[in-house]
């Protein structure tokens, strides 16, 4: 699993990940991921195009930052999932919960729009 942190300004953080989300990918990430999207309260998008599986773990992973991430004020979207990931998501019912964005635009708009 790969890292890469894509935008980090005081209003957002935009960072992609690569591989798997497997169990133990998720034991490498976590902490990593945890601070470089929540770490500042910023606003979050977890760029998933180039992720081509994701487990329970991961599923709890994303969960977990979206929660911290949301405690501090700020908001958190995936963006560009790969059709696999898309159906476990949609499978647990998260869409809602994460913010899942097909597009930059919906992204964009996602983090624009009043919490309510």
């Amino acid at each position: 699993m790969e890292i890469q942190v894509l935008a980090d300004t005081p209003k957002l953080v935009r960072v992609a990940l690569s591989g798997q989300l497997d169990t133990l990918s998720v034991g490498q990430i976590e902490t990593k991921i945890s601070v470089l999207m929540a770490g500042k309260g910023q606003d979050a998008i977890l760029d998933m195009s180039d992720v081509s599986l994701i487990t329970s773990l991961g599923v709890g992973m994303l969960i977990s930052v979206s929660r911290v991430v949301k405690r501090r004020g700020a908001k958190f979207v995936l963006l560009n999932l790969q059709p696999a990931v898309a159906m476990v998501i949609e499978l647990c019912r998260l869409s809602d919960l994460l913010g899942v964005a097909s597009d930059e635009a919906i992204a964009q708009s996602m983090l624009s729009a009043e919490s309510g």
